[in-house]
């Protein structure tokens, strides 16, 4: 493998070169390969909720600290667009509340690729069977190969929460339940 570099004098990189099929040079100015944005669940979601509802009243995070590469996602009533073809890591942390026995709740990562139809690929799932009021914190990821920003798109959906005694904690003023979207490499 050849490589060359050259500079100036007040040691700044003006030419970088590489023979052919050695690889790919990235750089965080390259915001067609680097991506990463996080939503959030700004109130609380308490049942009884129908199956398959999908989590709306979703925010960019907007705190002092947060910070987004690239255009980030867009989001409208709860579906998410992708910004640019490539390989994302979804990752979703739920924070669940039940106060009675032996009962569970699920919120599920599901995913189109035809703008229409949606599969559950992972899921948050929280059960009580004890005797008081629980709270849990729930995480999973998955990988979505996004081929064409019209048609994959991905939305979270809640399960098993037609029984008053289940919500989904959200806030705005902190990531309670969150949604964080990375772009990881090209399709």
């Amino acid at each position: 493998m050849a490589l060359s570099l050259s500079g100036t004098s007040n040691g700044s990189l003006n030419n970088l070169s590489l023979t052919a099929n050695t690889g790919t040079i990235l750089d965080s100015a390259n915001t067609t390969f680097f991506g990463v944005d996080m939503w959030r669940l700004t109130t609380n979601l308490t049942a009884p909720i129908s199956d398959n509802t999908v989590i709306t009243n979703l925010e960019r995070v907007d705190d002092a600290s947060y910070g987004k590469v690239g255009t980030g996602m867009t989001e409208s009533s709860g579906v998410f667009t992708f910004p640019s073809t490539g390989i994302y890591l979804v990752l979703s942390h739920v924070e669940f509340q039940i106060t009675s026995v032996d009962t569970q709740c699920h919120v599920y990562t599901a995913v189109t690729q035809d703008n229409s139809s949606y599969t559950k690929i992972a899921r948050c799932v929280a059960a009580d069977g004890g005797t008081q009021a629980n709270q849990w914190g729930v995480s999973n990821f998955t990988l979505v190969d996004v081929t064409d920003v019209s048609q994959v798109k991905v939305r979270f959906e809640v399960t098993s929460m037609t029984v008053a005694t289940r919500q989904i904690i959200g806030s705005s003023g902190d990531s309670r339940t969150n949604f964080c979207f990375m772009r990881v490499g090209d399709t």
